[in-house]
């Protein structure tokens, strides 16, 4: 439900500088051709950010996570109401809800606001963007789980915002939620961080990867799990053998991954049936375990709810886990817990973004290509048949 970038690096140059990634795809395109910048899914939509501003979003829209002001489902892109003349470098969709980061700092978020998920001071949900107060000012990166939200401040500070059920604000579990933006405590140079389910995963100046949130799992890789939600919060610890070197961090509802400088990925929490962790074994592991099998030039990782996927060196991706609807764009639609291929991309992939049972790949020109379900229209290509390969998104 998040979005990783083709490594940390550039990750730092979309998120802090305005317009690098439009810059360079626009140099790529028609000066007249909308191309995107950055994506997003969240569990039964999707979500792009244009090169010449504001957004599109297709797929489920209940309660309003496409933004354009109504609640109607749509199997095709529709623009996002009232961010047309921002320039959007990040946005992430939660369950059911979206958030974008635009360029001067500002935050959005728009959809289902049951427990403060667009921070709005309020419960009440809204087709249209929200303007949320950031207290030091402005963001510089920005997170979605599945019904709370955090950015990172131009001071390196984290603010988080939605439910706190397991924990995920990094608070007590007796404040079950917050319609403003909360400090979370106890985090100090934070470099990058990616947030899915119930906990959120950083990487601190030291290299180093450290989560928070919900460990009933045993998300932290800390090598102990909570007996019930949220009962750990505070200044987080270490992934065990993950203090430095680290290169990208990605969380899940049940399960933490790392990439290491040496291309070495590691995974902890839930294994399920579907071997979402990358090797077999059902079970909790609580600290972090090599995945073995492949290509050793890995430079980035995302999670969903139950697959995983890479980028390599080359651009490529590689995916494993649940593949019941063809999320891992390997040609098939069968479970599957070692990493294959996705294939149908013949350019480089930027980022990729993991939905419920959808994935959404952004390449280096700007297209962005959807596989996986579709029974909401996720893929954006205006049919609710799901395809095990990447098709093309019109934007």
């Amino acid at each position: 439900m998040d979005t990783i970038i083709n490594g940390s690096k550039w990750l730092l140059k979309l998120a802090c500088q305005a317009g690098v990634a439009s810059m360079l795809f626009l140099a790529m395109a028609p000066s007249n051709a909308a191309v995107a910048t950055a994506i997003g899914t969240g569990n039964f939509h999707s979500c792009a950010a244009l090169s010449t501003g504001g957004a599109k979003c297709w797929g489920q829209n209940s309660y309003g996570q496409l933004g354009n002001g109504k609640t109607v489902t749509s199997l095709t892109p529709v623009e996002v109401q009232g961010l047309s003349s921002y320039q959007i470098t990040a946005i992430a969709g939660g369950t059911y809800f979206t958030c974008a980061l635009t360029s001067t700092g500002s935050v959005y978020c728009w959809g289902f606001n049951n427990y403060g998920q667009l921070a709005s001071k309020t419960l009440v949900s809204s087709t249209t963007p929200v303007a949320v107060q950031i207290p030091t000012g402005a963001a510089k990166a920005l997170t979605v789980g599945n019904n709370h939200a955090c950015v990172l401040d131009t001071y390196g500070n984290i603010y988080c915002w939605g439910s706190n059920s397991g924990g995920q604000l990094n608070r007590n579990v007796s404040i079950t939620h917050s319609s403003i933006p909360l400090y979370a405590a106890g985090m100090n140079d934070v470099v990058a961080l990616q947030g899915n389910g119930f906990t959120t995963c950083y990487r601190d100046n030291k290299g180093g990867a450290k989560c928070f949130g919900n460990n009933k799992y045993a998300q932290f890789g800390i090598g102990t799990k909570d007996s019930t939600d949220g009962a750990t919060y505070g200044a987080p610890n270490y992934a065990l053998g993950l203090s430095t070197n680290v290169i990208s961090t990605s969380a899940s509802m049940y399960d933490g991954c790392a990439v290491k400088d040496d291309h070495a990925v590691f995974c902890w929490g839930f294994n399920n049936t579907f071997g979402a962790l990358g090797f077999t074994g059902i079970g909790i592991y609580s600290t972090p375990v090599a995945v073995l099998g492949l290509r050793n030039d890995a430079i980035s990782i995302i999670t969903g709810i139950s697959h995983t996927c890479i980028i390599t060196q080359s651009g490529g991706a590689q995916c494993w886990g649940m593949n019941g609807t063809g999320q891992l764009g390997n040609g098939r639609a069968a479970p599957q817990e070692a990493a294959s291929d996705v294939i149908g991309i013949s350019e480089k992939i930027i980022s990729l973004s993991l939905g419920s049972n959808h994935s959404c790949a952004l390449l280096e020109s700007g297209t962005v290509k959807c596989f996986g379900q579709s029974l909401s229209g996720q893929l954006g290509t205006g049919t609710t048949l799901y395809s095990p390969v990447p098709v093309t998104v019109p934007l």
